[in-house]
């Protein structure tokens, strides 16, 4: 039995998946399985993986599984929820790379203070090599409590970076309830979203272990002259689902935020992305955006809140055209930014 699995997917990454393979195969910490999930590229990843751990000492603790075909990054995350190994579970992207001492961090504070998951800092590297920013937490212990991780993050503004990577996730806890990814594109915001509302404890971490690079065609770098109907299916998709997830909590305190964080964070910024967009068809814009704004519960439970924002997500739910939404909302974010 392992104490971490390190789960890496490959999927045509072979500028990068040595580096990031030998980032983990040479980590300080001994109890480690590798685990390699080929998701059906069409370059030579998987030929270089396997290169870099045969001829590795560690190469013994190196398992793949292969998907057959390609069915994507939420995928590949379940199939190591599903089949790790290890006590605990770390996810690293194949373009990325990790300290060496990464792991042997993450679980000496799992060790000291058990919680659900513990996150780490990052460094964010531009494109031409060069550090553009450093994410750091603040060191906290999110003491195990019902809702601990919920109230902590909509109601003391905590903050938790979205991505899945550079966390560890006690195994146990992720299975038991059920916390996978969505098979879309952006697969680590329902995930994280889901980590929060389940979660009772967590640790954040100021040590620095994870190097995230950024990529040029980046699925979240898009603009208003890449983004297609395809990506707004997809932003509408998670944001319906995230609230009509919700709904199951609506008799909890932090409510009223979570719906708040909704429409704030994804609903507002996305639908005006799509209202500008040069990809999307008129048709398809009033479509997303009328799904997108939609108010997830009825005038009684709206006014229950007592959410004098909320009047405003209820409203822009019923502006009958495209255009007057997206004014109201590029209004409301002017008018919320200058407070």
């Amino acid at each position: 039995m392992y104490q971490v699995t390190i789960a890496i997917p490959v999927y045509n990454v072979e500028k990068y998946i040595k580096k990031a393979l030998l980032s983990a195969l040479n980590q300080t910490f001994d109890s480690i399985e590798f685990l390699l999930i080929d998701d059906r590229g069409s370059d030579n990843s998987m030929a270089i993986a396997m290169d870099v751990a045969k001829n590795h000492q560690r190469g013994k603790d190196v398992r793949v599984i292969d998907h057959g075909v390609n069915i994507g990054l939420g995928s590949v995350r379940n199939t190591a929820i599903e089949n790790a190994k290890g006590e605990y579970l770390y996810f690293l992207d194949s373009d990325d790379d990790i300290t060496p001492d990464c792991i042997s961090i993450l679980y000496n504070r799992m060790i000291e203070y058990p919680v659900d998951f513990i996150a780490a800092s990052h460094n964010i590297i531009r494109g031409d090599g060069q550090l553009k920013e450093q994410v750091v937490y603040e060191n906290c212990i999110v003491e195990k409590n019902t809702f601990a991780v919920a109230k902590a993050y909509y109601m003391e503004s905590k903050t938790l970076t979205t991505y899945a990577w550079n966390k560890l996730y006690n195994l146990n806890f992720l299975r038991s309830n059920d916390i996978k990814c969505i098979h879309m594109i952006y697969e680590d915001i329902f995930f994280t979203y889901n980590l929060i509302l389940h979660a009772e404890s967590c640790q954040f971490i100021s040590d620095v272990t994870y190097n995230y690079y950024e990529v040029d065609n980046s699925i979240m770098a898009k603009t208003r002259k890449s983004f297609s109907s395809k990506i707004a299916k997809q932003f509408d998709n998670i944001i319906s689902l995230k609230k009509e997830y919700s709904y199951k909590y609506i008799n909890s305190n932090f409510y009223p935020n979570l719906i708040k964080r909704i429409y704030m964070r994804y609903a507002i910024p996305f639908s005006i992305t799509i209202y500008y967009s040069d990809l999307i068809d008129r048709t398809d814009k009033k479509i997303h955006i009328d799904s997108i704004l939609k108010y997830p519960t009825n005038f009684k439970k709206m006014v229950a809140l007592r959410k004098s924002s909320h009047w405003m997500f209820y409203f822009l739910d019923k502006v009958p055209f495209s255009y007057s939404k997206i004014f109201l909302c590029r209004l409301f974010l002017k008018l919320t930014s200058d407070k």
